[in-house]
């Protein structure tokens, strides 16, 4: 008896996003950098996913830009039963003389060990010499390391994540995988570091500017408190012309090293150097950046470091949510003549966790109220505040990113 498979077969481009520790925020930053060009969907699956529907090929750069998406992949196929080795090689074919594959999957009814020797003996059964790659331990798909190693993001070699989703199993094949050696090397090779300074993930600097700007070719993006540079070094690397400043000295001068070190091992020759200035986000900006800036991307100082839950309790905390609301008050009041006449802020506002890692406190909704009463629309992406906290698990201040456009 024959049994049915039904191919799915796109009638456009159709990619498939592993999003990141972080998946609202991940879904985001891919809504606002694919939405004119794509239709974004949430999918109901094993993995945090979303796919996105285009009406052309996306280039490869575009992904290099996603500091929350993992992997990138396309849907191979979709049929109502678990993949087989025979019905993955059609998929394939041609067969490639000499290759390596990978293979995960979220499921644990399908044994990869045993898919793996099938999809071996069978490609040598067409002259097709295969390796295989499986995840490590108990891992759902091959780590980033693996996939770079061993080149499978590259032809002829090929990665496959065989995921369940609703009535349906799909074969997802790799086409972009995260370049976690570059982003280490921007974290923790720059030569001006500070541990008492609270150091913005290059991931999450990619995040707050797509926010900002989406897929916008150019941009003025300004932080005024550039810190030791994170979000003045993405910003530039991304191609924008990025402006900094900061009240402290030692900032200001850590971040012209940083970039000078960042123009010597990026490429970055064509685009224009970010303009740095001591300068404090109390009081007025210089008149010549009135009406200049398209988007202003900043975390502000978030208050000293904690290593208890002191601060997350109101009564101990409300002398520094004071000052840091003084603080955040004014400079979204001196955003408001630099900014374009449909201007945005994403600003990141501290969390305070109640436990390490764990049950974190927003900071006062008034603070944000008087802030949109200062001439601001606040945008709501999701129903929950919540939905945009970012925070590593054992951190005792989170990151919540907030977005704002200029009334």
């Amino acid at each position: 008896m024959c049994s049915f498979v039904r191919y799915y077969i796109p009638s456009m481009p159709e990619y498939t996003f592993f999003l990141g520790s972080h998946p609202r925020l991940s879904e985001l930053e891919i809504t606002k950098v694919l939405g004119n060009r794509c239709r974004v969907e949430t999918v109901a699956a094993p993995l945090p996913l979303c796919v996105a529907k285009c009406e052309a090929d996306i280039p490869e750069n575009l992904f290099d830009r996603l500091g929350g998406t993992d992997r990138v992949s396309i849907i191979l196929g979709r049929q109502p039963q678990p993949w087989d080795a025979g019905t993955l090689l059609e998929k394939l074919s041609p067969l490639p003389k000499k290759w390596m594959l990978g293979l995960g999957t979220p499921d644990d009814r399908l044994k990869l060990n045993s898919l793996a020797f099938e999809l071996k003996s069978g490609a040598q059964e067409q002259g097709s010499k295969l390796k295989f790659v499986l995840p490590k331990g108990n891992g759902a798909e091959l780590n980033a390391a693996q996939v770079i190693f061993n080149r499978l993001d590259q032809a002829p070699n090929a990665e496959l994540v065989l995921v369940p989703s609703a009535q349906e199993w799909w074969a997802l094949k790799t086409i972009w995988i995260q370049d976690i050696r570059a982003y280490e090397i921007r974290d923790t090779a720059r030569p001006a570091r500070s541990g008492e300074v609270g150091m913005l993930p290059p991931k999450l600097a990619q995040i707050m500017i797509n926010v900002a700007v989406g897929d916008a070719a150019e941009a003025t993006i300004f932080d005024p408190f550039c810190g030791m540079g994170t979000t003045l070094q993405e910003g530039q690397l991304m191609g924008y012309h990025m402006i900094g400043s900061d009240n402290n000295k030692k900032m200001v001068e850590a971040t012209q090293v940083n970039l000078a070190w960042l123009a010597e091992h990026f490429d970055v020759s064509s685009d224009p150097v970010p303009k740095v200035f001591l300068h404090d986000a109390q009081q007025a900006f210089p008149k010549e950046m009135i009406g200049t800036v398209d988007a202003v991307v900043a975390e502000p100082h978030l208050g000293p470091p904690l290593r208890s839950p002191a601060f997350a309790k109101a009564s101990a905390g409300r002398p520094l949510l004071q000052k840091l609301g003084t603080l955040y008050i004014q400079a979204f009041r001196n955003f408001l003549p630099v900014l374009e006449t449909e201007g945005k802020v994403v600003f990141i506002f501290p969390a305070f966790a109640q436990k390490r890692g764990q049950d974190f406190v927003l900071f006062p909704e008034g603070i944000l109220d008087a802030i949109e009463k200062l001439g601001y629309r606040r945008v709501h992406p999701f129903g929950s505040r919540q939905e945009l906290l970012y925070a590593r698990p054992d951190a005792w201040v989170g990151r919540e990113l907030t977005l704002w456009k200029k009334k």
